[in-house]
């Protein structure tokens, strides 16, 4: 077989690209540092990449999660202890009176006084927020979840004339001294006067009762903080201080309404209230489980902050593993592949060299 000089210089050609070829692919990994660029690189290694990366995408948004959700129970543990230590000073309150200050006319008045405000302290910290959101609102999170408002209501007739309807909702939960459970607002008239309609006609006539509103719901706000695990981080209000929910739940105690019993046996400077040691002492008792289902929130509360803390650290330790097999595939020898693009260019001089001696014309070219 003869061997043409087209045949040769398409052969030098050819090696001269491939030697082109080979310098490019090493430059291009030392360059960038990773050992595939594309796809074509390394089918199966890329495929397993692609996997890794979407895996630490997902480990960076759950400890995304896992920081609001621990910032969120945070700021719950703070307004939980705020509430247990109310309480507290409710306890201490009731313990130090005796039936000789409930027959003193001034010292009930001063005890009144002291009650109302530590309802209001209550009020004040179902209220409190992280952000612009309640915490203790559930999923209706954006407005203020507790109030209270002074009302009368007539025998048998579920209208409520209120000294203020500012803030109140259809549907939203009423509680107070004789109201059934599960009644809400149904309606609504702005005054004055002003009042609701409630969903359950009260059996008995009572002027000037402190009517507790709850504007927040039971739900359970939730966060994904691992691949298909959910963490509940809101303690709704409804649970909390008014002892309703379940799952979880954490007594059955409606502390606003033990606090209103507490007004009624304490009485007041008016003779006509002359309140009842032994209705304080029944109602201490209640204070007692108030306090029983605070601390349930409390544990509870606890419980979910050292559960996302755990799972932080275990997806702190998967997202390192990945980045540990994504860094085996990706990375450079540099050493090795140094080497490799100096024997690669000598190898590529040598060819080109070569080419340039058997490209040299000669006389037998003109034959």
């Amino acid at each position: 077989m003869r061997v043409t000089a087209g045949m040769t210089a398409e052969l030098s050609v050819y090696n001269i690209q491939q030697g082109r070829s080979r310098i490019d692919k090493i430059t291009e990994k030392l360059t960038s540092n990773q050992m595939i660029n594309r796809p074509s690189d390394d089918p199966v290694s890329s495929g397993t990449l692609l996997d890794v990366k979407s895996k630490i995408t997902s480990y960076d948004q759950f400890n995304v999660n896992i920081t609001k959700c621990k910032s969120w129970l945070e700021v719950t543990s703070n307004g939980l202890a705020g509430i247990s230590d109310i309480l507290d000073a409710a306890r201490n309150l009731i313990s130090g009176s005796s039936s000789l200050s409930i027959q003193d006319p001034t010292q009930r008045q001063v005890m009144h006084d002291q009650i109302i405000e530590i309802k209001k302290q209550l009020i004040e910290m179902g209220n409190v927020q992280y952000g612009d959101q309640y915490i203790f609102g559930g999923g209706n999170n954006l407005v203020p979840p507790f109030s209270q408002k002074t009302g009368d209501l007539t025998n048998g007739v579920a209208v409520v004339p209120v000294t203020d309807v500012t803030g109140l909702s259809v549907n939203m939960q009423v509680y107070g001294t004789e109201i059934p459970a599960n009644t809400v607002i149904t309606a609504i008239t702005a005054g004055p006067p002003s009042s609701v309609t409630l969903s359950n006609a009260p059996t008995l006539s009572i002027t000037g009762s402190t009517l507790n509103f709850y504007a927040g719901d039971s739900t359970q706000r939730e966060v994904e903080i691992t691949t298909n695990t959910r963490q509940a981080f809101s303690t709704t209000g409804d649970r909390l201080l008014l002892g309703s929910g379940t799952n979880p739940t954490y007594g059955s105690t409606n502390i606003l309404q033990v606090m209103d019993d507490l007004l009624t046996a304490v009485g007041d400077g008016n003779p006509a209230n002359p309140g009842s040691s032994a209705a304080v002492t029944a109602a201490g008792k209640q204070l007692e489980s108030a306090a029983k289902q605070v601390n349930a929130a409390i544990t509870i509360n606890s419980s979910r902050i050292l559960r996302v803390d755990n799972m932080a650290k275990l997806n702190d330790i998967n997202k390192t593993t990945l980045t540990s097999i994504s860094t085996s595939i990706q990375n450079v020898d540099l050493a090795k592949y140094g080497m490799q693009l100096n024997a690669e260019q000598t190898a590529f001089q040598a060819s080109l060299a070569a080419t340039a001696r058997i490209s040299t014309m000669s006389l037998l070219d003109y034959l």
